[in-house]
Protein backbone atom coordinates (compact mmCIF):
# COMPACT_ATOMS: atom_id res chain seq x y z
CA UNK A 1 0.00 0.00 0.00
CA UNK A 2 1.35 3.76 -1.08
CA UNK A 3 0.30 7.39 -1.21
CA UNK A 4 1.12 9.49 -4.54
CA UNK A 5 0.51 13.20 -4.14
CA UNK A 6 -0.67 14.85 -7.40
CA UNK A 7 1.07 18.31 -8.47
CA UNK A 8 0.02 20.65 -10.67
CA UNK A 9 3.04 21.02 -12.57
CA UNK A 10 2.21 17.25 -13.93
CA UNK A 11 4.25 14.96 -12.10
CA UNK A 12 3.68 13.32 -8.78
CA UNK A 13 5.63 11.66 -6.38
CA UNK A 14 5.48 8.80 -3.59
CA UNK A 15 4.15 10.27 -0.25
CA UNK A 16 6.79 9.66 2.12
CA UNK A 17 5.75 11.73 5.45
CA UNK A 18 3.63 9.55 7.56
CA UNK A 19 2.22 13.11 9.09
CA UNK A 20 1.19 14.37 5.87
CA UNK A 21 -2.28 16.78 6.05
CA UNK A 22 -4.77 16.24 3.21
CA UNK A 23 -5.38 19.75 2.30
CA UNK A 24 -8.36 21.37 0.61
CA UNK A 25 -6.24 22.26 -2.58
CA UNK A 26 -4.41 18.92 -2.94
CA UNK A 27 -4.94 15.83 -4.31
CA UNK A 28 -3.65 11.99 -3.11
CA UNK A 29 -4.24 8.43 -4.74
CA UNK A 30 -3.96 5.78 -1.95
CA UNK A 31 -3.21 2.35 -3.59
CA UNK A 32 -3.86 -1.06 -1.91
CA UNK A 33 -2.66 -3.88 -4.31
CA UNK A 34 -3.75 -6.40 -1.81
CA UNK A 35 -7.30 -5.71 -2.05
CA UNK A 36 -6.66 -4.59 -5.84
CA UNK A 37 -8.55 -1.41 -5.23
CA UNK A 38 -7.32 2.58 -4.91
CA UNK A 39 -8.93 5.81 -3.88
CA UNK A 40 -8.42 9.30 -5.76
CA UNK A 41 -9.09 12.07 -3.20
CA UNK A 42 -9.22 15.67 -4.14
CA UNK A 43 -9.37 18.58 -2.13
CA UNK A 44 -12.72 21.34 -2.58
CA UNK A 45 -10.22 24.00 -3.99
CA UNK A 46 -7.82 21.98 -5.97
CA UNK A 47 -7.31 23.41 -9.20
CA UNK A 48 -9.28 21.55 -12.38
CA UNK A 49 -5.87 20.85 -14.13
CA UNK A 50 -4.82 19.19 -10.46
CA UNK A 51 -8.22 17.16 -10.51
CA UNK A 52 -7.42 16.48 -13.97
CA UNK A 53 -3.95 14.96 -13.37
CA UNK A 54 -5.33 12.79 -10.71
CA UNK A 55 -8.05 11.25 -12.95
CA UNK A 56 -5.51 10.62 -15.47
CA UNK A 57 -3.28 8.74 -13.26
CA UNK A 58 -6.24 6.64 -11.81
CA UNK A 59 -7.19 5.89 -16.08
CA UNK A 60 -3.10 4.43 -16.36
CA UNK A 61 -3.70 2.73 -13.44
CA UNK A 62 -7.50 1.12 -14.66
CA UNK A 63 -5.62 0.03 -17.69
CA UNK A 64 -2.54 -1.25 -16.06
CA UNK A 65 -3.67 -3.04 -13.25
CA UNK A 66 -7.78 -3.92 -13.71
CA UNK A 67 -7.92 -1.97 -10.15
CA UNK A 68 -11.28 -0.93 -9.03
CA UNK A 69 -11.12 2.92 -8.96
CA UNK A 70 -12.61 4.65 -5.58
CA UNK A 71 -13.54 8.37 -5.15
CA UNK A 72 -13.24 9.69 -1.87
CA UNK A 73 -15.33 13.15 -1.43
CA UNK A 74 -13.48 15.33 0.40
CA UNK A 75 -16.29 16.26 3.26
CA UNK A 76 -17.32 12.33 3.98
CA UNK A 77 -14.10 10.54 3.98
CA UNK A 78 -15.53 6.67 3.55
CA UNK A 79 -14.82 4.52 6.58
CA UNK A 80 -12.91 2.35 4.37
CA UNK A 81 -10.31 4.71 3.06
CA UNK A 82 -9.90 6.14 6.84
CA UNK A 83 -8.90 2.89 8.10
CA UNK A 84 -6.74 2.59 5.09
CA UNK A 85 -4.85 5.82 5.53
CA UNK A 86 -4.33 4.86 9.27
CA UNK A 87 -3.28 1.49 7.67
CA UNK A 88 -0.61 3.17 5.84
CA UNK A 89 0.89 5.61 8.36
CA UNK A 90 1.56 2.59 10.57
CA UNK A 91 3.45 0.88 7.55
CA UNK A 92 7.09 0.89 7.87
CA UNK A 93 8.44 3.44 4.80
CA UNK A 94 9.50 2.37 1.37
CA UNK A 95 12.70 3.26 0.01
CA UNK A 96 12.59 6.15 -2.03
CA UNK A 97 13.50 5.28 -5.62
CA UNK A 98 11.91 8.35 -7.51
CA UNK A 99 8.88 8.97 -9.27
CA UNK A 100 7.19 5.95 -10.43
CA UNK A 101 10.11 3.81 -11.31
CA UNK A 102 9.50 1.31 -8.13
CA UNK A 103 5.72 1.48 -8.44
CA UNK A 104 6.11 0.29 -12.15
CA UNK A 105 8.08 -2.82 -10.77
CA UNK A 106 5.43 -3.51 -7.73
CA UNK A 107 2.12 -2.49 -9.45
CA UNK A 108 3.13 -2.98 -13.65
CA UNK A 109 2.47 0.59 -14.19
CA UNK A 110 4.13 1.02 -17.62
CA UNK A 111 5.83 4.27 -17.26
CA UNK A 112 6.91 4.35 -20.83
CA UNK A 113 3.26 5.37 -21.96
CA UNK A 114 3.40 8.30 -20.13
CA UNK A 115 4.61 10.95 -21.64
CA UNK A 116 2.99 9.63 -24.46
CA UNK A 117 -0.55 9.56 -22.95
CA UNK A 118 0.53 13.18 -21.77
CA UNK A 119 1.43 14.74 -24.63
CA UNK A 120 -1.95 13.71 -26.33
CA UNK A 121 -5.02 15.06 -23.41
CA UNK A 122 -5.44 18.77 -23.01
CA UNK A 123 -6.44 20.53 -19.80
CA UNK A 124 -9.90 23.02 -20.35
CA UNK A 125 -7.14 25.72 -19.33
CA UNK A 126 -5.40 25.12 -21.90
CA UNK A 127 -7.95 24.51 -24.67
CA UNK A 128 -9.34 28.41 -23.45
CA UNK A 129 -5.61 29.70 -23.63
CA UNK A 130 -5.41 28.01 -27.67
CA UNK A 131 -8.74 29.68 -28.06
CA UNK A 132 -8.50 32.93 -27.24
CA UNK A 133 -5.79 33.03 -29.73
CA UNK A 134 -8.11 32.50 -32.35
CA UNK A 135 -10.78 34.93 -33.75
CA UNK A 136 -14.28 34.47 -32.74
CA UNK A 137 -16.98 32.91 -34.94
CA UNK A 138 -18.87 35.85 -36.09
CA UNK A 139 -22.76 36.46 -35.18
CA UNK A 140 -22.10 33.10 -32.78
CA UNK A 141 -21.79 32.93 -29.02
CA UNK A 142 -19.52 30.03 -27.23
CA UNK A 143 -21.57 28.38 -24.98
CA UNK A 144 -19.64 24.81 -24.40
CA UNK A 145 -16.11 23.18 -24.85
CA UNK A 146 -15.73 19.36 -24.61
CA UNK A 147 -12.12 18.04 -23.81
CA UNK A 148 -11.20 14.86 -22.14
CA UNK A 149 -14.31 13.37 -22.43
CA UNK A 150 -16.15 16.32 -20.50
CA UNK A 151 -18.42 18.88 -20.82
CA UNK A 152 -17.56 22.89 -19.96
CA UNK A 153 -20.07 25.88 -20.09
CA UNK A 154 -18.12 28.82 -21.15
CA UNK A 155 -18.59 32.73 -20.55
CA UNK A 156 -16.70 34.87 -22.53
CA UNK A 157 -18.39 38.44 -21.86
CA UNK A 158 -16.49 40.22 -19.86
CA UNK A 159 -13.35 37.69 -18.60
CA UNK A 160 -12.79 34.05 -19.31
CA UNK A 161 -15.01 31.56 -17.46
CA UNK A 162 -15.75 27.99 -17.37
CA UNK A 163 -17.78 25.43 -15.29
CA UNK A 164 -17.69 21.35 -15.52
CA UNK A 165 -21.35 20.08 -16.12
CA UNK A 166 -22.11 17.52 -14.02
CA UNK A 167 -24.14 14.93 -13.53
CA UNK A 168 -25.17 14.42 -17.39
CA UNK A 169 -27.79 12.11 -17.84
CA UNK A 170 -27.77 9.54 -20.70
CA UNK A 171 -29.51 10.64 -24.29
CA UNK A 172 -28.38 12.09 -27.45
CA UNK A 173 -27.43 16.15 -27.10
CA UNK A 174 -28.55 17.66 -30.83
CA UNK A 175 -25.57 19.89 -32.11
CA UNK A 176 -27.50 21.32 -35.00
CA UNK A 177 -27.32 24.74 -33.74
CA UNK A 178 -24.11 24.89 -33.48
CA UNK A 179 -21.24 26.45 -35.23
CA UNK A 180 -18.21 23.39 -33.62
CA UNK A 181 -14.80 24.28 -34.23
CA UNK A 182 -11.88 20.84 -33.60
CA UNK A 183 -8.65 20.78 -32.07
CA UNK A 184 -6.33 17.97 -33.16
CA UNK A 185 -2.90 16.91 -31.65
CA UNK A 186 -0.94 14.24 -32.87
CA UNK A 187 -3.61 12.57 -35.24
CA UNK A 188 -6.17 12.42 -32.28
CA UNK A 189 -9.44 14.65 -31.54
CA UNK A 190 -8.21 16.55 -28.16
CA UNK A 191 -11.15 19.10 -27.74
CA UNK A 192 -14.26 20.84 -29.44
CA UNK A 193 -15.35 24.38 -29.45
CA UNK A 194 -19.85 24.53 -29.82
CA UNK A 195 -20.61 28.15 -30.59
CA UNK A 196 -24.44 28.99 -30.93
CA UNK A 197 -25.51 31.00 -33.85
CA UNK A 198 -27.57 34.19 -32.52
CA UNK A 199 -30.58 35.17 -33.63
CA UNK A 200 -29.83 38.75 -32.97
CA UNK A 201 -26.17 39.10 -33.31
CA UNK A 202 -25.99 42.39 -30.91
CA UNK A 203 -27.11 39.65 -28.35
Amino acid sequence: MFLLQIYGDGHHKEVLDKNIEFGIDEAFILIHSDKKKFYVWVGKHSSVRKEFLAFSEARKIIEDTNFEMIRVQEQTKEKAFGKLLNRWKKQGTVNQDGILIQHSKKYKINTDVIPEILSEVWTIIEVIEECKKLPRIENHCLDYIVVNEQIYTVSIEDEWEYKLVRDLSHGIFEVDIYKSRFYLKNDKLVAIELWRKLNNPSD
